[in-house]
């Protein structure tokens, strides 16, 4: 059964059987149990790449800023607040600006030099609150082609999923068919959205 293998608390998705039939076609429709697999290569990538996609509001913690610190969340409709970690009062806009094109898929801010005190001369934990993500996952190509491709790939091998000795000849004996890994290509895929900075949920 596909739910004995869903190890993990669900999560708050947004994506839909609607939003990936038309990456893999018929494979995927045809199949009622599909979107379970579709949830749970969402659930993994989110996992994979450090990072949720759908638009919210966030608040992160950003540990030793110097100058310049890249946000988890991107693309940012906005910034709410950025406080210095522990503190109860903003930090005024004249203090940082945002500079989107810093990154393929990211957004950075950094601090603005002419009347910046509140990085001079060391570094300080900030608390920045944003809103950020994907307002569709429709808009994001490259991230549905990952879920559909990962979720029609363990639909594929769903009847050795989970075992540790394979039948030869019935499939390829890869480490994401014996377990609910991602497969080398998807992670490949996923290259540009993987959050490596220094955020992480306050």
């Amino acid at each position: 059964m596909v739910a004995n293998l869903f190890l993990e608390p669900a999560v708050d998705e947004v994506i839909s059987l609607a939003t990936v039939q038309d990456c893999d076609g018929a494979a995927l429709s045809s199949d009622p149990t599909i979107l379970a697999w579709v949830k749970q290569a969402y659930r993994r990538i989110i996992s994979y790449c450090n990072r949720p996609f759908e638009t919210a509001t966030y608040i992160d913690r950003y540990d030793n800023v110097e100058h310049r610190v890249r946000l988890r969340v991107t693309p940012i409709t906005s910034i709410t607040s950025v406080r210095i970690f522990g503190e109860d009062t903003d930090l005024g806009v004249t203090t940082y600006s945002l500079d989107v094109n810093d990154y393929v898929d990211g957004n950075t801010i950094s601090s603005v030099v002419s009347g910046d005190t509140f990085l001079y001369n060391y570094p300080r934990d900030l608390k920045i609150t944003y809103i950020g993500g994907l307002a569709s996952l429709d808009d994001d190509d490259v991230l549905l082609g990952a879920v559909a491709s990962q979720a029609y790939y363990w639909w594929n091998a769903r009847d050795i999923l989970g075992k540790a000795v394979m039948r030869s000849g019935e499939f390829y004996a890869s480490p994401a068919k014996t377990s609910l890994e991602l497969a080398p290509d998807i992670m490949d895929m996923l290259g540009d959205h993987k959050y490596e900075g220094i955020g992480r949920p306050c």
